[in-house]
């Protein structure tokens, strides 16, 4: 644990932001904890004497459970919030859109013409291909009513091509081929006013930020070598921010469920081989999961999805020896590799889609800030290191209106705000440094720490003192 110590004169009820504070330091990052949301069910595809159908397990693969009995239903996805599970299934030669419950009531038939469909961010809306007319996107609500039109088409680059939406569901990315060009591209969430944000001859795979103010994206310029870039939604402050380790073509980026994490899957030494990394939001800590996934021994059928609390991953596959397909989760360090379904025969589980884990119900009335005015709440505090003393002085961080301890949603860590004993600090938040102040003088890799101070007399001087927890010289 770092701990960095300032003396700070201010006026009470004056927001003190640290971007004063010089961090002369590197933070080793990892996933939120106590901000994430909690795992659910995992949801997959499996063979049934009458064909295929949904089903859903806990997450260490137990409690198995068949939801559809068509034997024509297919491609499952949780909605982000794990209400509902959107799935596919065929009628003559066409595809259509169901909904069901993780439990399997309320399954609806029917909700669009379409498929290949997947959830926005709210978990109240969903994109999805018509195919009636020939090849229309289209977004709706979840029940299939107030279909919209999305004035966008797939260029040849295949699944390099998804959409991502924003969080608030109000803008798109993508990218597209442009002339000798594969351009990133930010649009209205109808396909209007799209305009190209990148300066690269290559740009693929773009995410949105937690923010929504900044896209991700696999970047070069020549199309042999690769790094990570980020931008502004309106095409300014591109950067390049990390060299990607995998020397073969990108095939896949994927932002985390909490935002602070990228999965990057790129070709391998050959054509048919995969290299899977994750890695901090900013490209550090890129660290290898799998190495070499053959496409012909043990391919990844769908791609990866992230857990909800996104500390793992879950995926298909087979092993080197075994035809049989299963579904695996794996930490998101590589550890803990586990087989949930353990196959052992022809029926083979496949989890198609990258939303195929579910978030558990949230709780009706989540913990109350009951000990001080932080506005973090108890549970949180709780969670902190040392048992919830996080600054170790024998009292825990709740029950103490100088002492604040949070998950900085940029690094991931815990981060801890103690001040002198006659103040009381309230409406503590972090973010990051490009969403709270701009200082192009330094870098802050954990964000910056917002917070009110009321030490009872103006002028008083209050020491204020900040602990990070896990990050490296």
């Amino acid at each position: 644990m770092r701990v960095i110590k300032i003396n700070f004169l201010r006026r009470s009820y004056i927001p003190y932001l640290l971007a004063l504070l010089v961090i002369l330091c590197m933070f080793a990052l990892s996933p939120p904890k106590a901000f994430a949301a909690t795992n659910g069910k995992i949801t997959y595809c499996g063979e049934t004497e009458g064909g295929v159908d949904v089903f859903v397990m806990d997450a260490d693969g137990s409690n198995k459970s068949q939801l559809t009995n068509d034997g024509l239903s297919c491609y499952p996805s949780f909605a982000p919030n794990g209400s509902r599970i959107m799935y596919w299934y065929t009628v003559g030669e066409s595809l259509q859109t169901g909904m069901i419950n993780p439990d399997g009531t309320s399954n609806q038939t029917g909700v669009v013409d379409g498929a290949y469909g997947y959830w926005l961010p709210d978990s109240t809306k969903l994109f999805f291909i018509d195919f009636s007319g020939g090849f229309q996107p289209k977004t709706a609500n979840a029940d299939g009513s107030s279909q919209q039109s999305v004035d966008w088409a797939p260029g040849l680059e295949g699944p390099l091509n998804v959409l991502n939406f924003s969080p608030d569901g109000s803008k798109i990315a993508y990218a597209n081929p442009d002339g000798d060009r594969t351009s990133v591209y930010v649009a209205d969430a109808d396909g209007s006013n799209s305009s190209v944000i990148s300066t690269l001859p290559f740009g693929v795979g773009p995410n949105f930020s937690a923010d929504g103010n900044t896209i991700y994206f696999v970047g070069s310029t020549d199309a042999e070598s690769f790094s990570l870039y980020s931008v502004g939604t309106d095409g300014t402050n591109q950067t390049e921010l990390q060299a990607l380790p995998a020397t073969g073509s990108p095939v896949k980026l994927n932002k985390s469920p909490s935002g602070t994490k990228l999965l990057y899957v790129a070709q391998g030494d050959t054509n048919r081989t995969f290299d899977v990394y994750t890695m901090n939001i900013d490209g550090s800590n890129q660290t290898q999961i799998i190495d070499e996934y053959d496409s012909e021994n043990g391919v990844t059928v769908s791609g990866f999805s992230w857990s909800p609390d996104s500390q793992k991953l879950v995926f298909s596959g087979h092993g080197e020896l075994d035809e049989i397909y299963d579904i695996f989760t794996i930490n998101i360090d590589g550890s803990e590799l586990t087989n949930l379904t353990n196959t052992p025969d022809d029926s083979e589980p496949i989890a198609y889609t990258g939303q195929a884990w579910g978030a558990a119900p949230e709780s009706p009335e989540p913990e109350s800030d009951s000990g001080d005015q932080d506005n973090i709440t108890d549970e949180v505090e709780n969670a902190a290191p040392n048992s919830g003393d996080a600054n170790n002085d024998g009292t825990p961080d709740a029950e103490q209106s100088n002492v604040s301890s949070l998950v900085d949603p940029i690094s991931g860590e815990y981060a801890v705000l103690e001040v002198s004993v006659e103040c009381t600090v309230s409406s503590v938040s972090m973010d990051s440094e490009s969403s709270a102040h701009d200082d192009s003088d330094f870098s802050y890799p954990t964000g910056l720490m917002d917070f009110t101070l009321d030490c009872g007399t103006n002028g008083f001087t209050a020491d204020i003192t900040q602990h990070y927890y896990n990050q490296s010289n």
